[in-house]
């Protein structure tokens, strides 16, 4: 019994995508936190501080290359499946241009700010290699749109598990923090390559695989609004540890940086679940009672994830944090049961930006991003000089919540579903729902 119970729930093509990503992104991030302590323990505080500090400044940049063009390309893909080959052609040509600047900007930024420090540019240049082949990525987007997201987790593995053996070489035979970066850029390169090959086996590539003016124009339009949202969120997700270094110095930096670093092994999932509810909330946005009940459903899984982890960190935050990286990061813990709050509001906020891509409140969504990041920013510079570390995790949970779901106050469109995640959350609906979803399956 429990067998069929088991194969008839992963027959259905959304439960079969979320759990062959769930699988991958539960490796890759075991994988990773496993590698991390290593890292930190090989590195020392402060080094791992500078090492954080170009993560941070990389994946806000990141943002700039990617132009928030993601959600569009997959929406385009569900819409128009015949001209794939050309909306991903410009697609990607446009995301070449921008990776490319980005990866200027970068290391210009870094040699004007840190001028006298050599291990920083270095660190820098070998970082932002992988701006210059972000757009490859863009092969995941036909595999979403499809419901087939099993298959890139598939890659993902390989590219991690190889990447994980560099890093393990690079720290065994003690050669050195730029190749610890270097494996970094690695591991997208080989995905990067696997896509390339796989997207060749299964669709092959054509003639139409070309470049549209007016297809660009239209991309680069409607992703405005969701370009800026992803830059505002790729500052109110990493300025903090860029600011902590600035203030308080690498060592704290460090020290925060395991603190969130544990609380973000767990934002795969609200991804995840996302990637695989779209296209089926997407096609269902005519039918009203439809779109409801996928997007309920879609809430009340990320609510029930959310509380398990929440409650877990608060119980085991000091264990977690000295057994893994030991008493010298034992400040990291404190912050780690104020941060881990944020995983609330951004499990919220993923699954609210799917009601509002395909209700097309673009313009929406980039308010309520910048609204987050200007208050991360504030709280980051009124509380970092008062109570430091600490400080910058009450910013980061009040921003979160500020963009993800209390924004919903201000604007009518969103006031539905602000009352809608309340009464969710309040009346313990989500679990009723789940609940009602798995026995859906059973029969």
């Amino acid at each position: 019994m429990r067998h069929y119970l088991f194969n008839s729930i992963l027959s259905n093509k959304i439960v079969r995508s979320i759990f062959s990503l769930s699988v991958s992104q539960i490796l890759k991030y075991g994988v990773n936190v496993f590698i991390s302590v290593w890292i930190v323990r090989y590195l020392g505080v402060e080094k791992f501080g500078n090492f954080s500090y170009i993560l941070s400044l990389t994946g806000i940049i990141s943002t700039f290359s990617g132009l928030g063009i993601q959600a569009i390309i997959t929406k385009k893909l569900i819409e128009f499946k015949q001209q794939r080959e050309l909306i991903l052609g410009t697609s990607m040509a446009i995301v070449g241009v921008a990776g490319v600047i980005a990866f200027l900007v970068q290391n210009i930024l870094v040699v004007i700010i840190h001028s006298n420090d050599i291990e920083l540019i270095k660190m820098s240049l070998i970082s932002s290699i992988i701006f210059l082949i972000e757009f490859v990525k863009f092969f995941t987007y036909v595999y979403e749109s499809e419901t087939k997201s099993f298959v890139v987790a598939r890659l993902n593995n390989i590219s991690l598990i190889t990447s994980t053996i560099a890093k393990v070489v690079v720290i065994y035979f003690n050669l050195g923090a730029y190749l610890i970066v270097a494996t970094y850029s690695l591991e997208v390169i080989i995905l990067g390559a696997l896509l390339v090959y796989s997207y060749k086996r299964d669709y092959g590539i054509t003639k139409e695989f070309k470049v549209n003016k007016l297809l660009a124009k239209s991309i680069l339009s409607d992703s405005l609004p969701f370009f800026f949202s992803g830059l505002m969120i790729g500052v109110y997700m990493k300025v903090d540890q860029i600011m902590i270094r600035n203030y308080l110095g690498s060592r704290e930096s460090g020290i925060f940086a395991v603190a969130v670093r544990l609380t973000e092994i767990w934002y795969f999932l609200p991804l995840v679940l996302q990637t695989s509810f779209f296209p089926k909330l997407h096609e269902s946005r005519d039918n009203k009672n439809e779109f409801r009940k996928n997007l309920d459903l879609l809430y009340s899984i990320m609510l029930f994830f959310s509380f398990v982890v929440i409650i877990s960190y608060l119980i085991f935050s000091k264990f977690i944090v000295n057994f893994l990286y030991g008493q010298e990061f034992d400040k990291a813990s404190e912050v780690l049961r104020i941060s881990v709050f944020a995983l609330l509001f951004v499990s919220i906020g993923v699954a609210r930006n799917s009601y509002m891509i395909s209700k097309g409140l673009n313009r929406l969504y980039l308010i309520c991003t910048i609204l987050g990041a200007i208050f991360n920013i504030l709280l980051n510079a009124i509380l970092l000089p008062v109570i430091g570390i600490m400080g910058s995790a009450i910013a980061t949970v009040v921003s979160y919540s500020i963009a993800a779901h209390f924004s919903g106050l201000l604007f009518k469109p969103l006031r539905c579903e602000y009352r809608q995640i309340n009464r969710l959350f309040f009346s313990l609906q989500f679990i009723i729902k789940l609940k009602a979803f798995l026995n859906g399956k059973k029969n």
